[in-house]
């Protein structure tokens, strides 16, 4: 009776063992992947500050582009403005 209680106790410990290492070697693996899961975030930190770069200078163009847009229509106005004063001035008929 007490081998099979030892025989027991002995393959429960064995069994424990077992797991304990199993669980130790998982650890150990997820352990070994955390560097590179950091590399892997860190890469996409880079890539998306990159891009939100790219979209910044590309909306500063555009704003630049408009500015420069609206400066020329303001210009526009102002000649056609003149123009149409220069006219007004003008008699109708220029042989009288």
């Amino acid at each position: 009776m007490y081998d099979a209680e030892y025989q027991q106790q002995v393959d429960e410990y064995n069994r424990q063992s077992e797991t304990t290492e199993r669980q130790l070697l998982q650890t150990q693996q997820q352990l070994d992947q955390s560097p590179k899961q950091l590399d892997r975030t860190q890469q996409q930190q880079d890539e998306t500050e990159r891009q939100q770069n790219r979209s910044k200078a590309q909306s500063d163009r555009y704003d630049a582009l408009l500015d420069r847009w609206e400066k020329q229509a303001d210009r526009q106005d102002r000649v056609l403005d003149a123009l149409e004063q220069v006219l007004s001035t003008q008699d109708d008929d220029p042989l009288k």
